[in-house]
Parts: structure tokens; C-alpha cells; sequence
């Protein structure tokens, strides 16, 4: 099994079943709470929140029209 969004961005990969719901899991993102609230790590959480957001339909296998639009994300070495 792959990704949904290491394998739908590949053309040559067929999906033989829709994305499995067991395989499914939380994402978190977590820092020391000493430093939650420094501007810099902040910002990162801030861009990476906003980032994951606009990318969950392709993360959770539900935006299969990023074959045509997405670079290759899996070497074929």
C-alpha cells in the first residue's frame, strides 16, 4: 500500500480500492510548551496549520485530479 498522495500523483499507478478508513491517522503538530508561544516557532505552526489545511484533500486520498497537476513525488530509481 502507498499514500493516496504519494501514488495519485502518479500516472502509472492504479487505485484498486478507495482509501482505507483503519489506515487513517491523526496529524499533530507539537512543540515544548516553554516555547509555544516564541514568535518563531509560532509562525511555523501558524504556516504549517494553514499548509496541511489546503493540502487535507489530497493527504486524506479525496483530490485524485492531482495526477495531472503535481510533480512526480516518488523516484523511479
Amino acid at each position: 500500500m502507498l499514500p493516496c498522495y504519494l501514488a495519485d500523483a502518479r500516472a502509472n499507478l492504479t487505485r484498486l480500492f478507495p482509501p482505507d478508513p483503519a489506515m487513517a491517522i491523526e496529524l499533530w503538530l507539537l512543540t515544548h510548551r516553554d516555547l509555544r508561544h516564541t514568535a518563531r516557532i509560532r509562525a511555523f505552526l501558524d504556516f504549517m496549520a494553514l499548509a496541511l489545511a489546503g493540502e487535507r484533500a489530497r493527504l486524506e486520498g479525496r483530490d485524485r485530479a492531482v495526477r495531472a497537476a503535481a510533480p512526480a513525488l516518488v523516484s523511479t530509481r
